[in-house]
């Protein structure tokens, strides 16, 4: 393939000057509203959303048929790109920050320095080889040691270019991975197959731009997390398999690891003391080899020295020893390595000293039991790692003086086989299916002709629920599939042009693959000319420092998913802020994520001081844990706020949403006096002793009707009018619904007591909204049982289509004589369909039906 080099798809779509599109704008300020105002941007207005796009059936609709083929080659065509010609070479592309390779014998670095070998060996494919660092001196160092590679490996380095513009780095690696973005959109030409060993971060910009497929079709990431095993053998003299481990004799002990306490120093130290040292062989001595630590407070190589000066047999410690020098230590006559790490992957130590024929035992921890065959060779495996175990071990080997040598297991052997095959086989099949794939996706997001945004200013402070009512209310959510931008009012958009187009085709990629993600953040340029992103979990803008900061971030999700994710706490969080919406998708199933690409300007900072804290949500820099806890509602919602419970809840419940007042969380409070749903009136709440509250009357001289916690009381007092005015009333809970619910289903729980009175009856009705359609879901006739003295508990489901405004009556019907009769609510819950979670499952069978 040639080098050429390709621009972003969306960004060229983004610059073609006869494509038009209109931008919806609100506006949210003090003393008045302007919702819904269209202003033309473009000579030419295109086409509205159109409700619902699947985007899916035309995906499957242009399938390989003869016109979809040549829109796709008009769509390539129009962008001066290319695919992969057959039979040419494949483009892999390594980039790892851990680029050593057998220098160190770091598992990943080994593992990526002799993938690139291998492939590079390979006539149909060019490996260009990326050191990830901001260190040109030590990515130089790294290209020296590549330059025996083949002919067809290519090292390469980060420059300066790739760091600008300053990113600022709110996490660690951040403006590494802004830079390996920017390389690799520079040489997308030498690049089919992007392998990358994901770790801290340094790669999530360039996976997440190419799963958005932004960058070229058919290009895949190969996203690893193993060591070097598969790449132990490489460049290694090699033994027939068949041989079987070979019987050597042992009386010298080496550690060879880091030396420090995670990789099972202090145990190893603490097994030798423990040995008999009267009972060793007169040659027995032990060696250190590895790099250089601290273990308490002090550097590794001076703690060894003080744990052993009091042995009576030789120690001999090498710290930071080149890897020449330590293999001539490890392959002495006599010597057998312990590895007794407590936590490791997959060691590139293991198959080494397997291949060099040098024996060991090891502690069965992460996989390297996987590496050998362990029933040929489970005798040099220690199933407990602890120092009793590596005691009993050691003693064992000393006392017959020789242990077999290994065979690493088949798989780990054939694993340059492997991967030769793979390499193989996506270029000359998956490469291109793949392409085909996404110049499908690309041409489908282009029928879908979707140019529209409605973009809402958010002005500080803004009301949370004047901003639903403002997007959602009065029918707005007709066109639930509309690209919504939540856009505070310190913020502009850098191309007010091409940016809604842009923001809009980000949407439909995102729908068209399913990818779970709810709401898209992006980059901003703030006044110092640095570049900021947001992230999780209080997607601030970060200045860099502590004293500055940026309280809420542009938003772009799609208008249907703001109004059912946000209206369930409108009117818990008062004032609206990025990262309660992020919290909320949450609960959805759906993520935030951060698009590695500045949109917007900042104008100023909003917050200023000490409390910006990439890590820490407002509330919980702001004010203590309890009084979160009062705030937010329950401890459920400060569990959620700091990103450690993400388990799903009712769209709402009486027990948790308990009303301190009328509306919250679509709850009322109230009675009926006459015959008729339609004659509700709303009761009044009272503190009462303690501080504890109740509903009733507004005259608190008439005792009922009433609800005291979850106690619910009907009134009846024939002859008087001391119900709230009336001689009966029908005690009344109200849930009037903020949110569309198709397939809802409401469960309820109660216990009635009706041992005294003559009992009372239950009923529940649905009043579609608008309508005045009433309909009863349940009635129950619940009569004296003082006999039994026990309460009859009750539990009700009922599939109910709820729709905004839709009200939902639990109502307790006193008889004729009602002394203490009255219902306890265990709970009242109204759920959506939890069918539609976005979890990978759902997906999965959404997918394959």
């Amino acid at each position: 393939m040639s080098q050429q080099e390709y621009p972003s798809p969306f960004a060229e779509f983004a610059k073609k000057p006869d494509l038009g599109f209109s931008v919806r704008v609100s506006g949210l300020h003090a003393g008045r509203k302007s919702f819904d105002r269209s202003k033309s941007l473009s000579a030419r207005a295109a086409s509205d959303f159109s409700a619902r796009v699947a985007l899916s059936g035309l995906l499957r609709g242009m399938g390989g048929s003869a016109a979809a083929h040549d829109e796709g080659q008009q769509w390539l065509a129009e962008r001066g790109l290319a695919l992969r010609p057959r039979g040419a070479p494949l483009g892999v592309c390594i980039l790892t920050a851990d680029f050593w390779g057998l220098k160190s014998a770091g598992g990943t670095a080994t593992a990526y320095h002799l993938l690139a070998q291998a492939l590079g060996g390979a006539p149909n494919i060019h490996v260009t080889f990326l050191g990830v660092t901001k260190r040109a001196n030590e990515c130089q160092e790294g290209a020296r040691i590549h330059s025996h590679s083949p002919d067809h490996v290519t090292f390469a380095c980060l420059e300066a270019q790739h760091f600008q513009p300053e990113v600022v780095e709110t996490f660690p690696y951040e403006q590494l991975s802004h830079a390996v973005l920017a390389w690799l959109q520079q040489n997308l030409g030498r690049c089919d197959v992007v392998h990358a060993h994901e770790w801290g971060g340094v790669f999530v910009d360039a996976i997440t731009a190419n799963a958005y497929r932004q960058l070229k079709p058919g290009l895949r990431f190969v996203v690893e997390s193993h060591g070097g095993h598969f790449w132990s053998t490489q460049g290694q003299a090699q033994r027939p398999l068949d041989v079987v481990g070979s019987e050597k004799p042992v009386w010298r002990l080496a550690f060879f690891s880091r030396l420090e306490e995670r990789k099972g120093l202090k145990l190893f130290v603490e097994a030798v003391a423990t040995l008999d040292h009267a009972s060793l062989d007169s040659r027995f001595e032990v060696h250190f080899v590895g790099a250089e630590s601290r273990i308490d407070m002090l550097p590794s190589g001076d703690w060894i020295r003080e744990r052993t000066a009091s042995w009576s047999f030789p120690v001999h410690i090498r710290v930071n020893a080149e890897r020449g020098e330590a293999l001539d230590i490890l392959s002495q006559p006599g010597t057998m390595l312990v590895l007794c790490s407590l936590v490791d992957n997959m060691p590139y130590v293991v198959a080494e000293a397997a291949v060099k024929g040098i024996p060991f035992i090891m502690f069965d921890v992460g996989g390297v039991v996987e590496m050998v065959d362990y029933k040929m060779h489970g005798d040099v495996v220690i199933p407990e790692p602890s120092m009793p175990a590596l005691r009993e071990k050691l003693i064992g080997v000393l006392r017959t003086g020789t242990i077999k040598t290994v065979q690493l297991s088949e798989r780990i052997v054939t694993g340059r086989a492997q991967w030769l095959r793979w390499h193989d086989h996506f270029a000359s099949v998956l490469s291109r299916q793949m392409e085909q794939e996404d110049v499908a996706l690309h041409v489908a997001v282009a029928r879908a002709s979707r140019r529209a945004v409605q973009m809402v200013r958010i002005a500080p402070h803004q009301s949370a629920l004047e901003l639903w009512e403002a997007v959602c209310g009065d029918g707005a959510v007709s066109d639930p599939d509309l690209p919504l931008l939540l856009l505070p009012e310190e913020y502009a958009l850098l191309d007010p042009q091409a940016a809604p187009e842009e923001l809009s085709e980000l949407l439909l990629v995102s729908t068209a693959r399913d990818n779970g993600v709810g709401a898209l953040v992006f980059g901003a340029q703030m006044p110092s000319g640095k570049h900021a992103f947001p992230t999780g979990p209080t997607w601030i803008l970060y200045s860099g420092n502590e004293q500055q900061c940026t309280e809420l971030v542009p938003m772009l999700l799609q208008r249907g998913t703001f109004c059912e994710a946000y209206v369930a706490q409108a009117r818990v969080f008062r004032t609206y802020s990025s990262w309660v919406l992020a919290m909320l998708l949450s609960k959805a199933g759906l993520r935030t994520h951060t698009f590695p690409r500045t949109l917007f300007q900042l104008a100023n900072h909003t917050s200023e001081g000490l409390d910006c804290i990439p890590d820490k949500p407002p509330v919980e820099r702001q004010i203590s844990f309890g009084s979160a806890s009062s705030t937010l509602g329950d401890a459920e919602e400060v569990m959620n706020s700091l990103h450690l419970a993400p388990f799903p809840r009712p769209l709402a419940s009486l027990v948790d949403d308990y009303p301190p007042e009328q509306g919250h969380k679509g709850w009322l409070v109230g009675f009926v006096s006459g015959p008729n749903a339609s004659d509700f009136r709303q009761m009044a709440w009272h503190v009462g002793e303690g501080g504890e509250g109740f509903w009733g009357c507004p005259d608190q001289s008439m005792p009922y009707p009433a609800m005291h916690h979850m106690l619910l009381h009907p009134c009846r007092a024939p002859g008087s009018n001391t119900c709230c005015g009336s001689a009966s009333a029908s005690f009344t809970m109200r849930f009037q619904s903020f949110a569309a619910a198709p397939r809802g289903m409401l469960i309820m729980a109660y216990e009635v007591w009706p041992i005294c009175g003559d009992g009372l009856d239950l009923e529940i009705r649905h009043t579609v909204a608008g309508t005045g359609a009433s309909m009863q879901l349940h009635w129950q006739a619940v009569n004296p049982d003082a006999a039994h003295d026990r309460p009859q508990r009750q539990k009700v489901e009922f599939r109910v289509p709820l729709h905004t405004g839709d009200m939902v009556d639990f109502m307790v019907h006193p008889r004729s004589s009602m002394d203490c009769d009255g219902v306890y609510i265990v709970d009242m819950q109204i759920w959506r369909n939890e069918g539609g979670l976005r979890t990978h499952e759902a997906r999965r069978l959404r997918r394959s039906s």
